[in-house]
């Protein structure tokens, strides 16, 4: 009877370590989908912001919306991003959506999508109504109908195209959040993903936006060291000019 009851304790508490290992490990997994959905975008929004290079060059002026690039120019910037260092790591993201049963049928129009070229190439995973227009994303509404020149004199800060039911946005809180980070107790925080001029991909929280290598810069930070690298440029054209005129 002692024996009986030992072992029936020894089940309940191997019932319950099972228990805590799915618990924890379920927001990993989570994670694992999640990420993989960011990295995805990622690449989606580096296609569009250059893209959007191209169509400034070929046009000298940049587009009222996404909906006005050309098919052909985004298919060109996928396919470059598909052959740069590290691209294993974007194809591993659309494997792993695969797996997840809630991005099969996203993940079976991308492999065709990729392959032609179609505009359902800015369609992020995370959108589960996007835009027949202009996708997952929208573009600042700052940068449409601007000349090239303009363009280029942007600050290197400046954000270009992000997360965005709507076709255009002024401010980063007029993003949409739609990734999810979750912590080890399941819990989850919003965010949305963001890329500026310089095909940096950055996240924004309520209205902030930080880099999303470091972690630790701000969009204030970017434009700070923006102005910084223009006093230095400024200076060193002082420079030559002084040493010109001793000529």
């Amino acid at each position: 009877m002692r024996k009986a009851a030992f072992v029936l304790m020894e089940i309940m508490v191997a019932l319950v370590a099972i228990g805590i290992l799915i618990t924890l490990g379920f927001p990993v997994y989570q994670n694992i989908v999640e990420d993989s959905k960011a990295k995805v975008c990622d690449a989606n929004l580096k296609a569009l912001q250059n893209s959007l290079n191209v169509y400034a060059m070929e046009h000298d002026t940049m587009p009222a919306s996404l909906s006005q690039i050309p098919q052909e120019y985004i298919k060109k910037a996928y396919a470059g991003i598909l052959k740069e260092k590290g691209a294993w790591k974007i194809k591993l993201a659309h494997f792993v959506i695969s797996l997840d049963k809630r991005g099969l049928a996203y993940a079976a129009f991308l492999k065709d999508d990729i392959a032609r070229g179609d505009t359902k190439l800015i369609t992020c995973p995370r959108d589960t109504n996007p835009s027949p227009t202009h996708g997952s994303y929208g573009v600042n509404s700052a940068l449409t109908n601007i000349s090239s020149q303009d363009y280029q004199n942007l600050s290197a800060g400046t954000l270009m195209v992000g997360d965005c039911v709507n076709a255009t946005f002024s401010s980063a809180a007029e993003l949409t959040e739609r990734h999810r980070h979750f912590t080890i107790l399941g819990q989850s925080e919003t965010y949305a993903q963001v890329v500026d001029i310089k095909g940096r991909i950055k996240e924004e929280h309520g209205g902030r936006v930080k880099d999303k290598e470091a972690g630790d810069k701000d969009e204030d930070e970017d434009e700070d060291e923006d102005e910084e690298e223009h006093g230095k440029s400024s200076k060193r054209h002082g420079h030559h000019s002084k040493d010109g005129g001793k000529h």
